[in-house]
């Protein structure tokens, strides 16, 4: 009788995912933000990650961006997966994003919470201005205050032909609640 030993070395993918919950924070609405994921293969054969998916009751507001197949994941190597947030309304939106390493026998799914709220600026403007009576070559200053109540940043681009009035002191933004 003849002996055989044979000996071997099991290759298989180990999954992490780096990035916890993700808090977009305030992004003002008509415009998007983007943050990523990052899924680390610290295991020793190549890791298989499945089409990643978002749902939720705000699914819609948040995008896939890229790493949206399958992802193949070399040893020691990562991949990164971007996610945007477009809010269209200032309520606090909700979804989940979910992970599927499909050949790591130890990892389950990744479940990340993504939320953020849609900003707006909202300005308001003191529109009674009484000059007087205001004799012909003399000046009257008078101030106006522009204020925002929003939670985002209100931005100044150009005044529409203020006439015979000369405005000087325009600020080219006003921070969320201020003057």
């Amino acid at each position: 009788n003849d002996t055989l030993s044979v000996t071997g070395t099991v290759t298989t993918p180990n999954a992490t995912v780096t990035t916890s919950d993700i808090d977009f924070g305030d992004t003002p609405t008509g415009s998007a933000s983007q943050q990523t994921v990052t899924v680390d293969n610290i295991g020793n054969a190549t890791l298989r990650v499945g089409e990643p998916t978002l749902n939720g009751s705000n699914a819609s507001e948040f995008g896939i961006v890229s790493g949206d197949q399958q992802l193949r994941v070399a040893p020691g190597s990562d991949e990164q997966i971007a996610v945007s947030f477009a809010p269209t309304s200032t309520e606090i939106k909700k979804a989940n994003l979910t992970i599927v390493p499909t050949n790591d026998p130890d990892a389950s799914n990744t479940t990340i919470q993504l939320t953020g709220s849609g900003a707006t600026a909202n300005a308001s403007i003191n529109t009674s201005i009484e000059f007087g009576d205001v004799e012909r070559g003399e000046t009257a200053t008078e101030q106006v205050t522009v204020s925002n109540d929003g939670n985002a940043t209100l931005n100044i681009s150009r005044v529409v032909d203020p006439g015979v009035f000369n405005l000087s002191g325009l600020p080219e933004e006003i921070p969320a609640n201020s003057e």
